[in-house]
């Protein structure tokens, strides 16, 4: 596993370049898109943002028409590929907004953004039953609007994040087509908005962070025709997350974030139509970013993809409200990610559209998934991923080390950035071991200090872990890249003194190499060439190749020539495959090789494969969800029927003791992940 950063902070870059869903009206910042150069005279070309329209446009067209919904109880997620597209169902999006027309008895979805980055201006209607796509036009594309239901019928919607940043228009949708309204007075204009039909004035209900007032947002209120601000002598902070109308107090309560101050995270606020009051539930969820809130079966439920250490550290929790407190509910099965949310008018059912393009409804007790008759061509079942629920289990990280103690039948996790961008600090140093079923924290004294993006290999002939790199503090708080070799013998780490090292740096990748009996590194996150070592036991030692590869990602794979280098991108800006052998590399004739960065990859020996998962892609428009393998002769991407969720710089090892492989943590530049996999 490789640290997906790189010198120039290339994640904090990403964050800002990508549209997320709303996370919180305060930790989001929208993307900056730089202006499409001049058309030159003669042959007209496509803009990049003309591109994106027409993408986005056809996108929309391929993924309409009617299809079937059936209820399915049980099971796992059926989650397609990240650009999968069912027909007569809602392509795959993140932020996409959702709301209930009451009059119509439908739910009306909006927008949203792709896995690719391409901000959607498509509408669907659910009936019920099924999804279907209805007329072309309308507002501009735009991610993380709010709609609610209208007073004067239909839908509103406002703001969201658009090409060029926060939008600030208002809409209205009558069931046929959508209408501009210009209001002489509208809120400010908000990347990630909140709102909902305030049952208690008939209105509908406003919250946007609000740069010109004192208070962190402002109130509003939306009667059919114009907008008008509610004074309030108390406001919920800016991080808050999700908010909805109660069907049984018949206010509006409002959750605040995870990127709240930690006192602020996880406050329930209400509404009663003329001020907000902060709540003290004997229980409450968990802070989260992007949780659903909506009625469902005459409660309000609220629910979060991300796992809840406090109830067993890969619990998926539905809470319902009873107007006093939060009860925390199991389900058997969960979505895995949440879209978009919104109350059925029909069966009173909360609808949930997850971010590959499932539809889930809440029925009073359980979460049950709507699919397409038809599955996409390709489609394999079952999935090869299972989600593991272990008693406890590491906290959520990015940038670890992960690697299979062969001897001992233990795997080994150490380290990682506690920032969802990977940034330093916070780094832990905590060493952890899966034992194929469980995960249990030891503290050895001494143990290397805390770092992200370290690389580790087994070494079969010594019996011993080897690692080597990362990032951490030094003796005064900054940044530093060390250059220690430590390794682990399965209860203790000894810091070896080799007379020379590899130069440390920010990324590293290293394996074992079967053919040579060594262990193998390759530096490659520096303005020099990458440089090639290897590591005897005792001594590194600089090899001088005639062929010098881009940097990577290293697996032993004994069955597929040895060592095997999986590179992004090379010189000639192409991903490839490369192996080492007699003390050279080699790329290797085969296609298919996944372009992304930050991936996990391991080698499956029971099934003689290599397999990636996840990464950040080059173009900024990710992370994925998606897994590939490679035989030897050619990548294959897998087309699943569940997988885990969007995310980068996790851990992929083989798992102990038994066969496949086991992957824990990672990003999704939102949230950190502290869920386990298995694939086998």
């Amino acid at each position: 596993m490789t640290d997906p950063l790189d010198p120039d902070e290339r994640w904090f870059a990403h964050l800002l370049a990508s549209i997320p869903a709303p996370a919180s009206l305060d930790g989001w910042t929208p993307g900056v898109v730089p202006a499409p150069r001049p058309l030159r005279r003669g042959r007209a070309r496509l803009t990049p943002l003309a591109l994106a329209l027409a993408v986005a446009v056809l996108v929309g067209v391929v993924g309409a028409g009617l299809g079937v919904v059936l209820p399915r109880r049980g099971g796992t997620s059926p989650a397609e590929t990240a650009n999968a597209v069912i027909p007569g169902m809602p392509s795959a999006r993140a932020g996409a907004a959702m709301a209930a027309d009451p009059v119509r008895r439908r739910i009306v979805l909006f927008g949203g953004r792709t896995t690719d980055g391409i901000l959607l201006g498509d509408t669907w209607s659910w009936d019920g039953h099924r999804w279907s796509r209805d007329v072309p036009g309308g507002p501009p594309v735009r991610a993380a609007a709010a709609m609610a239901p209208d007073p004067a019928g239909g839908v509103v919607l406002f703001g969201g994040a658009g090409v060029i940043g926060a939008l600030g228009d208002t809409w209205r949708w009558d069931g046929r087509v959508w209408t501009a309204l210009h209001p002489s007075l509208a809120p400010p204009a908000t990347p990630a908005p909140l709102m909902v039909a305030d049952p208690a004035t008939r209105t509908t209900l406003l919250v946007v962070r609000d740069p010109n007032t004192a208070a962190p947002v402002s109130t509003w209120s939306w009667d059919g025709h114009t907008w008008a601000r509610r004074p309030t002598a108390t406001a919920p902070p800016s991080c808050a997350a999700a908010m909805a109308a109660d069907p049984g107090s018949r206010r509006v309560l409002l959750v605040t974030g995870r990127s709240c101050p930690a006192v602020a995270g996880g406050v329930t606020w209400s509404w009663d139509g003329q001020a907000w009051t902060a709540l003290h539930p004997s229980a409450s969820p968990p802070a989260a970013d992007q949780p659903a809130l909506g009625a469902g079966a005459g409660r309000l439920v609220l629910f979060s993809p991300e796992p809840d250490a406090a109830h067993g550290c890969a619990a998926r929790l539905t809470w319902t409200w009873d107007g006093a407190t939060w009860t925390a509910r199991t389900p058997a099965v969960s979505p895995p990610s949440v879209s978009g949310a919104a109350t059925d008018p029909e069966s009173g059912a909360l609808v949930l559209l997850t971010s590959s393009g499932e539809t889930w409804r809440w029925t009073g007790a359980a979460w049950e998934l709507g699919e397409a008759a038809a599955p996409p061509r390709g489609t394999s079942a079952p999935s090869p991923w299972t989600g593991r629920v272990p008693a406890t289990c590491p906290p959520g990280r990015t940038g670890a080390v992960m690697v299979t103690d062969e001897a001992r039948h233990q795997v080994l996790l150490v380290g990682g950035s506690l920032s969802p961008l990977g940034q330093v600090p916070p780094v832990s140093g905590d060493t952890w071991i899966w034992d194929g079923s469980t995960w249990s924290q030891l503290h050895p004294n001494p143990s290397p200090p805390a770092r992200s993006g370290a690389v580790a290999a087994w070494d079969p002939v010594r019996s011993v872990v080897v690692l080597y790199g990362g990032v951490g503090l030094d003796d005064k708080g900054a940044p530093a890249a060390f250059d220690a070799t430590w390794t682990w013998n399965g209860s203790a780490w000894k810091r070896l003194a080799p007379k020379t090292a590899p130069p440390g740096q920010r990324l590293e990748a290293m394996a074992w190499d079967p053919g040579g009996r060594s262990v193998i590194l390759l530096t490659g996150a520096s303005a020099r060439t990458p440089e090639t070592w290897s590591w005897d036991g005792s001594s590194w030692t600089r090899l001088h190749p005639h062929t010098t590869p881009p940097f990577g990602s290293l697996v032993s794979a004994p069955d597929l020539g040895g060592l095997l280098l999986v590179a992004p991108s090379g010189p000639d800006g192409q991903p490839a495959t490369w192996s080492w052998s007699g003390g050279d590399w080699h790329r290797l004739v085969v296609a298919g090789t996944p372009a992304v960065t930050g991936a996990a990859v391991a080698y499956e020996a029971s099934a003689h494969r290599v397999v990636v998962a996840g990464g950040d892609c080059p173009a900024a428009h990710c992370p994925t969800d998606a897994t590939w393998t490679f035989d030897g002769r050619a990548w294959t991407q897998l087309h699943l029927s569940g997988s885990p969720p969007p995310r980068a710089g996790a851990t992929l090892a083989p798992d102990a003791g038994r066969p496949g492989l086991v992957l824990f943590g990672g990003t999704d530049f939102g949230r950190l992940w502290g869920d386990t996999w298995s694939f086998a």
